[in-house]
């Protein structure tokens, strides 16, 4: 039932009253209405409607199914002890310990110079002016620098405004 005194009650602890009731008791509109001497409507302006309920239980079911996806990851890492330092650790373990992800960099490091050293850049294939080109392939030239400049600028001014 009801855990204040409606008539001395201020707005806020109405409100809050009314969540409780909503989510915790599982009560609808009609119910805490009666309960408050108020109408449904009235109730249905001060709380979220069951959509934005089972929206949060659904959230609250994913991350629940996320930490307990990184409990698994992380006891395989644990099985997995004497292969640290390794790409493999990294990708597939999902492992972020200093040397899985000092041993990544060098991979991506290493696959980034291959690309770059096995492309002729001004084949025909490749086209200049777009960042794909100035961080994959390497390319420094002025349509490509532009290109990437841009797209920084548009993303941190994205960034910016969220």
């Amino acid at each position: 039932m009801l855990q204040i005194d409606i008539n001395t009650a201020t707005k806020d602890q109405k409100v809050g009253e009314a969540l409780r009731l909503f989510w915790n008791e599982g009560k609808n509109y009609a119910e805490i209405g009666q309960l408050f001497g108020m109408s449904r409507q009235w109730i249905h302006q001060l709380i979220p409607g069951e959509g934005a309920k089972k929206q949060a239980l659904r959230k609250l079911e994913k991350d629940k199914l996320k930490k307990e996806k990184r409990i698994e990851l992380l006891a395989r890492v644990e099985q997995n002890k004497n292969n640290h330092g390794t790409e493999y650790t990294y990708k597939y373990y999902g492992c972020r310990c200093d040397l899985c992800k000092a041993a990544n960099t060098q991979a991506m490091a290493e696959r980034r110079s291959r690309v770059r050293l096995t492309v002729d850049l001004n084949s025909a294939d490749i086209i200049h002016g777009t960042t794909n080109t100035y961080r994959y392939y390497g390319c420094r030239c002025d349509k490509c620098k532009e290109a990437h400049r841009i797209s920084c600028n548009t993303y941190y001014t994205n960034k910016k405004a969220a």
